[in-house]
């Protein structure tokens, strides 16, 4: 039985059914429904959902990948991102970036109380506010070790790296630490050992006639 050289199917873009040659199939129904889907298809846009009002809205894929730039994709409109941000401001992006909570900095620092918590310690330190050109040294080189004991004023800008003595200082520690950590580690072990030692005996004392 011969197949038959026309098919019926549904357009690509406006849904309706026309017909088709088998051999050389065609995806839209019409010239203008090819226009507007290829157009869309070149556009290459994802659907989002907006946080504040919940429309359904369209945006580049691009942004949708990378999730940064002027257009994240989390609101369809201006208006719904004031009204998401008046409402939320913990959730500001420009709060996000200086570390509530204690969190991290791209540049390593850590932020508290919408400072950055190494000049807030050396304020406690001093008793009194810090000047425009007064700056905190981390000795060690770790900016987010906030300690009072890494920390070192200077008056003025401070040149990039450390000390030869200062990064010696904070490898011993670094190295004392292990040291005693792994100290604890073999003693709660050799304790465990002595336990199931005793216990293995006392079982084999019982059993014994």
């Amino acid at each position: 039985m011969e197949r038959p050289r026309v098919l019926t199917v549904s357009c690509k873009e406006c849904g309706s059914q026309f017909e088709t040659l088998r051999r050389d199939p065609r995806v839209y129904c019409s010239r203008p429904c090819m226009l507007t889907g290829r157009a869309k298809a070149k556009r290459r846009r994802v659907a989002r959902i907006c946080k504040q009002c919940g429309r359904t809205f369209e945006i580049h894929r691009a942004h949708a990948e990378r999730d940064r730039g002027r257009h994240t994709g989390q609101f369809c409109s201006r208006p719904c991102t004031w009204a998401y941000w008046r409402a939320h401001p913990e959730e500001h992006p420009s709060r996000r970036q200086k570390g509530i909570n204690g969190r991290l900095d791209s540049q390593g620092y850590r932020w508290r109380d919408g400072k950055r918590e190494h000049r807030l310690v050396m304020e406690e330190m001093l008793g009194r506010r810090l000047d425009r050109w007064e700056t905190v040294h981390h000795k060690n080189g770790v900016r987010s070790d906030n300690r009072p004991e890494n920390l070192e004023l200077w008056a003025g800008k401070q040149p990039s790296g450390v000390r030869a003595q200062d990064a010696l200082a904070a490898r011993l520690e670094d190295l004392e630490a292990r040291v005693v950590a792994l100290e604890m580690w073999r003693s709660r072990n050799s304790n465990r050992v002595n336990a199931k030692h005793e216990s293995q005996t006392f079982a084999r004392g019982a059993s014994a006639p």
